[in-house]
Parts: structure tokens; sequence; C-alpha cells
């Protein structure tokens, strides 16, 4: 019981802080679930490791360790690799590092994978186009 506690509020704790940093005022987490490509069409599945990898790859970012924000990312991506929000952690985490490049690859990719009119999808396009303007 105390283990769901948790989640449900480091699940609380990173939607807050997108809302902050996105500046959206609605917000569905896309990590939350999956294709499942042998299914039917419009089928999914959940992936609660992928979320919790995503929430130490955030908070990692936030303290200022690119390094292991890379390495839960990474992580994730092998559970779910159309995580939009994990590529955005590296697209962030390179930027960071000031791997322009490497960043606005990510970036990319998470515009890809981003449901089609979602929040993901315009701050990842708003973000590739902030890198292109640096590099």
């Amino acid at each position: 019981m105390k283990q769901l506690s948790l989640h449900r509020y480091l699940v609380s704790v990173v939607i807050i802080s997108l809302l902050f940093a996105g500046g959206c005022t609605s917000y569905r987490p896309e990590s939350a679930v999956v294709e499942d490509e042998t299914a039917p069409a419009g089928r999914v599945l959940p992936t609660k490791a992928s979320d919790q990898m995503l929430v130490q790859a955030q908070q990692a970012l936030s303290g200022g360790d690119s390094q292991s924000a890379i390495a839960f990312a990474e992580r994730g991506l092998r559970i779910d690799r159309r995580n939009s929000e994990l590529y955005m952690v590296l697209a962030k985490a390179y930027t960071n590092m000031d791997d322009l490049n490497r960043a606005a690859q990510f970036a990319e990719q998470a515009v890809r994978f981003a449901s089609p009119g979602s929040d993901v999808e315009q701050a990842s396009r708003d973000y590739l186009s902030f890198l292109k303007k640096r590099r």
C-alpha cells in the first residue's frame, strides 16, 4: 500500500512539474500506455517500468545529473521505445552537455513518437526549433 502511495506521489510530482515547465493547461501522460503491436488496433498495455524510469530520469535531470538522466532514459526506452517523453529527457540532457546535434536527434524522435496534437508533441516541436536556432 505504501509503495502505491509513493508511486502516486511521484507521478503527481512529475505531472505538476511538466505542467509548470510546459505551460500547458491539460496533460495526459503518454508514457502511461504503449501500443501492443501484436494486438488489434487501439489496444494498449500499461508500461509501469518505463514510467518509473521516466520519473527517475526527470529527477536526475532536475538535479543537474545529465549522465544519470541519460542512463535512466535509455533504460526506459529499452522497455518502451516509443516513449516521446523519454526522448525529450535525452534531448535536454544532451543540451546540458553541449551536444546539440545529438540533442536535436532525440528531440526529432520525441516529435516522431508523440501523439499528434498533444501537448508533448508541441513541446517537442518547440524544443527542436530552439535547438536548431542554437546550432
